[in-house]
Parts: C-alpha cells; sequence; structure tokens
C-alpha cells in the first residue's frame, strides 16, 4: 500500500469506526448522567452511583476522541486511540465471558459480547491495514512524557483492581456487587493504560493530541462526578483518592493542550 492510502481513512473505515463511536456515546452519558437508572435498567443494583458514574466517563472520552479523529480523517492522530479502543473491547469481551460462564448474565451482557466482537475485528483490521506501530521522532516536552507516564500507570491501576469487584468494592468504600458493571469501568480505564503506552513509544504530538483529548474528558468528568459524591455527602475513600488526582490530571493535560505539547 502507498503512504497516501494508508495516511488517511477511508469512507467505509470512518462508518466502520462510527460502531465505537455510537456505543462511546450511549455507555458514556447515560450511566454518567443517570447512574442509578442505567444500572436497574440493564438489571443491577445501582448501589454503587458513583463507579458507574466513572465508567461513563471514560467510556465517553472515546466517543468524544473517536469523533475527532472520524472527522479529520487522519490516521496517525488516531492511531492510538483506535489501539486504546480494541483494548477496551478485548477487557470488556472477557468481562462478558465471565458473566455468561457464571450463569448470571443479564440480557445487555448479550449485547455487548456481540458489540464487542464487532469493535473488536473493526479495530484490528483498520490498525493491520493502516499500520499500528506509532512513528516518531518525538517532538513534546518532557513534562508531557512524565504527565503521560503518570496517566498510564494510574489507568492501568484502575483498570486492573476493578476486576476483582468483591475487593476493590469495599476497600474504596463500595458494595462491589454490580460485579459486570466494575469490571466494564476497569475494562474502560485499562484502554487508555495502552494509549499511554503508545504515546510514549512516539512523542509525537500529532499522534498524542487525541489521546490527550480523551484523558481530558475522561478526567474532567471524573472530578466533576468526585465534587457531586462530596456534595451529597458520600465522601469514601475512592472519591478521596479520583478526586485530586482527575483534578490534577486534568489540569495538566488542559495546559499540554494549549502548549500543544510543549
Amino acid at each position: 500500500m502507498d503512504g497516501e492510502r494508508t495516511a488517511t481513512l477511508t469512507t467505509l473505515e470512518r462508518w466502520l469506526l462510527a460502531v465505537p463511536l455510537a456505543g462511546g456515546t450511549f455507555f458514556g452519558l447515560f450511566p454518567f448522567v443517570l447512574p442509578v437508572q442505567f444500572a436497574t435498567v440493564f438489571g443491577y443494583t445501582g448501589n454503587d452511583p458513583f463507579v458507574a458514574r466513572l465508567a461513563g466517563a471514560a467510556t465517553l472520552g472515546y466517543a468524544v476522541a473517536l469523533f475527532m479523529g472520524i472527522r479529520s480523517g487522519g490516521w496517525a492522530p488516531l492511531r492510538a486511540v483506535v489501539a486504546a479502543t480494541l483494548t477496551f473491547n478485548l477487557v470488556s469481551l472477557l468481562a462478558s465471558v465471565i458473566e455468561l460462564a457464571a450463569g448470571r448474565a443479564q440480557p445487555v451482557v448479550y449485547l455487548i459480547f456481540v458489540t464487542d466482537i464487532a469493535i473488536v475485528l473493526i479495530t484490528a483490521s483498520v490498525l493491520r491495514r493502516h499500520g499500528a506501530t506509532p512513528q516518531g521522532p518525538g517532538d513534546t516536552a518532557q513534562w508531557v512524557a512524565i504527565l503521560t507516564v503518570l496517566g498510564a500507570i494510574a489507568a492501568a491501576t484502575f483498570g486492573l483492581t476493578p476486576q476483582f469487584p468483591s475487593i476493590s468494592g469495599p476497600l474504596a468504600g463500595y458494595h462491589g456487587t454490580d460485579e459486570f458493571l466494575y469490571r466494564e469501568a476497569g475494562a474502560a480505564t485499562a484502554g487508555y493504560a495502552v494509549m499511554g503506552i503508545w504515546e510514549l513509544r512516539s512523542r509525537r504530538w500529532e499522534e498524542m493530541r487525541l489521546p490527550h483529548v480523551m484523558g481530558l474528558v475522561f478526567n474532567g468528568l471524573a472530578f466533576v462526578a468526585s465534587v457531586v459524591e462530596i456534595l451529597v455527602g458520600a465522601l469514601t475513600i475512592g472519591v478521596a483518592l479520583i478526586a485530586p488526582a482527575s483534578g490534577a490530571f486534568a489540569v495538566g493535560i488542559a495546559v499540554a493542550l494549549a502548549r500543544r505539547g510543549r
């Protein structure tokens, strides 16, 4: 394939990437705005609304970044975002399999299972066609790289721990009973960790800008969710950890975006 062909998305690829865009919008906005209703509609207790809001915040970040990338049509800005989307749906697929194997799958699990397979095939094929390897040379400031390292570590931590909801939930001050929602929140966050690794391998602002937008959406909304919990008197260990971390990351990412990685 020639460089011109692989440098931009085809019309078909834009339409295909609209699938995770639509999923990210729905499963981002609904749990963030109406966390209890979201859980109960799909057959869960909804007794940990903060976790549902965090899942929505993480998921909505994908939708925003995919929308901006699809609209511009360039491949390089979307590379890390698509890699993150692939990771998200692979881990989500595992969460669905766990529910199915345990015999407690709600109807939404089957929907997500099928959607995950479709998105995995779409993102893997796009990465294969255009190339998954990040491109350099790097042109961003050292402090941006440090911020990205810290973000990737935080994302890996909060991507892994929710996979064990019966342990992580009570430790953070929550019930941990809606195990599938916890694992989905972790799946969405795990994608950010992989995206951070892609960014660090490139350190080229063209490939880091949309991931930073994604991170700003996630951390900005996570901070808002934390403030809501504090205002309603639901301060927990989880909120005490996430509020300052998400606020600091949101400010740092906003500065990086304003300075274009310098």
